[in-house]
């Protein structure tokens, strides 16, 4: 009654049992050398994919590590810039003092040895004039009085008017 069923549907029964073998064998010669490669080759795929995510994202966790340490050195740099800035103002300003001071005391120095030298050149010329006008009184004193005049009362008298003339 099988046959009958199967020949009332135009199927005949050696001829579908022989399709069913070649397609048995077609099937495991697929999966043998087509399916099994293939899944193997998308699974190969597939890790090398989640691989490069992975790879991707440890990169762009590295880059903003990278970036964070960059900013925490530029920032560190920019303080070490302002701290030697404001050290250099710092010295800059103490240096000015220091040559102002120096500069007011070489002034002071030099104002105080010019008095000195002043004051030394001020009493040679005084003697200088003292010398000339006991040496002028002396002669004038012997035009007037040569007779009258000996020497220890020319000296007695030179003295007396340079006492006086000082």
């Amino acid at each position: 009654m099988s046959d009958g069923v199967l020949q009332s549907l135009g199927i005949n029964g050696k001829l579908f049992f022989a399709q069913l073998v070649n397609f048995a064998i077609v099937m495991i010669v697929v999966w043998k050398w087509v399916y099994q490669p293939l899944l193997k080759a998308m699974d190969k795929r597939q890790k090398k994919i989640g691989d490069g995510l992975l790879y991707a994202e440890q990169a762009k966790q590295e880059l903003a590590e990278a970036q964070h340490a960059q900013e925490l050195l530029l920032k560190k740099a920019r303080q070490e810039a302002q701290g030697l800035i404001r050290s250099a103002e710092e010295q800059g300003k103490k240096d000015r003092q220091e040559l102002i001071i120096k500069t007011q005391n070489d002034l002071e120095r030099m104002m105080v040895e010019n008095k000195a030298r002043l004051d030394q050149e001020e009493r040679a010329m005084m003697l200088a004039v003292k010398k000339q006008s006991a040496d002028l009184i002396v002669q004038a004193l012997e035009k007037i009085l040569p007779s009258v005049l000996d020497d220890r009362t020319k000296r007695a008298s030179l003295e007396k008017t340079m006492n006086e003339l000082v």
